[in-house]
C-alpha cells in the first residue's frame, strides 16, 4: 500500500507535487529519515512541512521538511508527539509530547515551545491532572494563551499564569482549530470508527471557551452524517474549511466521498461542498 503527500496548487487548482511517504516496498530515506504525516503541518511562511512521529534510525520524532528540495531541514527526537500547532506573532511551534516512554517508567506528558527554524527548546511545561490526556493545542496571536484539547474537555491554558484559565466539556472528538485573530474556535467530530460516522456537526466556541452555535453538515449519500477529519480557518478567517468522508466501511455506515465542505463563519451558516474526486486519485477543484 502506498502512501503520498500531496502538494496542491490553488492558482492552477491541480496537483503540483507528489511526496513519497510508503511505498509497497517500505519507506524511502530523506537525509537519514523516515516521513510520516500524522499530525502535520505548514509553516506560517508556507515554505516547509512539520512531519511528527519521523524515524532517524530507530529514533521517533519531528521533523522539519523541505518539500521544494526534499531535504530534512531540522529533526528533534520525541517519543510521541499527540499534537502541534503555531504561535502566529511568537516564531514558535507549540506541541504535545510525551517526554518517558521507558519501560517500568509512567508515560508523562508535556508542553513544549519549539523554535521553528531550529526545534530547539523556548519552554516546557508538564501537564498534570486535570488535562485528562492532552492530544492537541492551537494558539492564536497572543502567544502566551494556548488552547489544550484533551480527550474529555477544551482548555485554555495561560503560560504567563502556568494555569488553566478557562474549560468546557468537548462534545465529541475531532481536530481543533483557531481563527486568525484568535476570536474563534472550531471542533470536528470524526465519530468513533468503526461504529458510527460522528453527529456529522462543527462546534464552535468563544475565545473564552463559550460554547457558540453548532453547524450541521449536509448528509452523506448514503443518508449518514459526514465523518469530518481536518479543519482549517481560511487566512482572512471568514470561511472555515472542513475536509470530510472517508473510504472506510464500518458495520453500520459505508464509504463517504471526499470533500472540501464551507462554512461561513460570520453567520455559522454551511455554504457549499467542494467534491474532490475518488480516494486515491483527487481531481482540481473549483476554487472561487
Amino acid at each position: 500500500m502506498g502512501r503520498e503527500l500531496l502538494v496542491l496548487d490553488l492558482g492552477s487548482r491541480s496537483v503540483r507535487q507528489r511526496i513519497t511517504l510508503m511505498t509497497p516496498a517500505g519507506q524511502p530515506v530523506y537525509d537519514g529519515v523516515k516521513l510520516w504525516a500524522e499530525p502535520l503541518a505548514v509553516t506560517p511562511d508556507g515554505a516547509r512541512l512539520l512531519l511528527a512521529n519521523s524515524f532517524r534510525n530507530d529514533t521517533v520524532g519531528l521533523a522539519l521538511f523541505d518539500p521544494a528540495a526534499l531535504r530534512v531541514r531540522a529533526f528533534r527526537p520525541f517519543p510521541d508527539v499527540l499534537g502541534f500547532g503555531f504561535v502566529p506573532s511568537g516564531g514558535a511551534l507549540a506541541a504535545i509530547v510525551q517526554t518517558s516512554r521507558e519501560p517500568g517508567q509512567l508515560i508523562s506528558t508535556s508542553l513544549v515551545l519549539l523554535d521553528i527554524a531550529s526545534l530547539a527548546t523556548i519552554d516546557s511545561i508538564a501537564l498534570p491532572r486535570p488535562f485528562d490526556n492532552p492530544i492537541q493545542v492551537v494558539s492564536g496571536p497572543n502567544p502566551d494563551l494556548l488552547f489544550i484539547g484533551s480527550w474529555s474537555r477544551f482548555f485554555a491554558y495561560s503560560r504567563v499564569e502556568r494555569q488553566v484559565v478557562a474549560s468546557v466539556i468537548r462534545p465529541a472528538i475531532g481536530d481543533l482549530a483557531i481563527s486568525p485573530d484568535g476570536q474563534l474556535l472550531a471542533a470536528g467530530d470524526m465519530g468513533t470508527w468503526p461504529d458510527d460516522p460522528g453527529t456529522g456537526k462543527v462546534f464552535f466556541y468563544s475565545k473564552d471557551l463559550i460554547p457558540l452555535q453548532d453547524v450541521d453538515l449536509p448528509k452523506s449519500p448514503n443518508g449518514q452524517p459526514l465523518t469530518t477529519t481536518r479543519l482549517a480557518f481560511s487566512l482572512d478567517g471568514r470561511r472555515l474549511l472542513v475536509s470530510a468522508g472517508t473510504p472506510s466501511t464500518g458495520p453500520l455506515f459505508g464509504p463517504q466521498p471526499a470533500q472540501v465542505l464551507v462554512i461561513d463563519t460570520g453567520t455559522l451558516q454551511f455554504v457549499r461542498a467542494i467534491p474532490l474526486g475518488d480516494w486515491g486519485a483527487p481531481i482540481p477543484f473549483p476554487l472561487r
